[in-house]
């Protein structure tokens, strides 16, 4: 029996659970506002723990897809985003960590759409992506579970910590694209003619 191929789906389960994470940003910042941070941490738990679960049902169900890879990418960066915004209020040296980030989205996706443009490829997440996710994700939720006594020294250390793990994101997101789009489409008989047929 062939594999369905879900490359091109839209209704899949690990897409429903990312965009599950996108509704759950507003929810995050209403709790957040209305002076609930710990739970507003406890929810951003739950979506960190859908985007582990996504990722782990997409390949062992060979469920990755074009939209899904676009959809978990943008989940990630609108949280976080969203989450450093709330935080700057209490932690104003959070403000150059959520610039950095905004400066790396703007950068990596732009080049990412350009590759896209050239080679018809969806350019999906990578390791060094994925481990400044985790980072950010981490600096996120110690801000929100321990804002009040979060000692300033460790709250810099974080946002240095989350500073390298973006540029070093950024850095080779670009080398990465740029050099796919500068390459253009590939023939059929490399890797990625194989993975299109």
């Amino acid at each position: 029996m062939a594999q369905k191929d879900y490359t091109n789906s839209i209704i899949t389960i690990p897409n429903i659970m990312s965009a599950s994470r996108i509704f759950l940003i507003p929810i995050i910042i209403l709790l957040y506002l209305k002076g609930h941070p710990n739970a507003a941490g406890i929810v951003f738990l739950v979506s960190a723990a859908t985007d582990i679960a996504d990722g782990i049902v997409a390949r062992k169900f060979h469920m990755i897809s074009n939209i899904g890879k676009m959809l978990d990418a943008i989940a990630d960066k609108a949280t976080q985003l969203a989450l450093l915004a709330l935080l700057v209020g209490k932690f104003p040296h959070l403000f150059w960590l959520l610039m950095l980030q905004l400066f790396k989205e703007a950068a990596s996706g732009g080049t990412a759409i350009w590759a896209h443009h050239r080679t018809d490829e969806v350019v999906a997440a990578q390791w060094h992506g994925k481990l400044a996710t985790v980072i950010m994700n981490g600096i996120v939720v110690i801000h929100f579970l321990f804002f009040r006594i979060l000692p300033p020294a460790l709250s810099d250390a974080l946002i240095i910590l989350g500073a390298c793990g973006l540029l070093l994101s950024l850095v080779l997101y670009l080398i990465n694209n740029i050099t796919k789009a500068v390459r253009g489409k590939v023939g059929p008989d490399t890797e990625t003619g194989k993975e299109d047929a």
